[in-house]
């Protein structure tokens, strides 16, 4: 049986990618990927979990300490 995935992105700016992916990968612990819309100017850094459980365990605890 094929497992679930769960896609986390964010919308950011061309600056701010960079810190965007290094913020995803420390928090949730897999390597995202960016992409920029060149017709948009949009930029976009997502990154996908293979359990719903994995984001609900990290994001309260990591993305908040990330806050102090």
């Amino acid at each position: 049986m094929p497992s679930s995935l769960t896609k986390v992105s964010i919308a950011t700016s061309r600056e701010a990618e960079e810190a965007v992916a290094e913020l995803l990968l420390r928090v949730l612990g897999s390597t995202p990927s960016t992409y920029f819309d060149a017709e948009t100017g949009e930029t976009t850094v997502s990154t996908y979990l293979e359990k719903t459980a994995q984001w609900k365990d990290r994001k309260s605890t990591r993305l908040n300490s990330s806050h102090t």
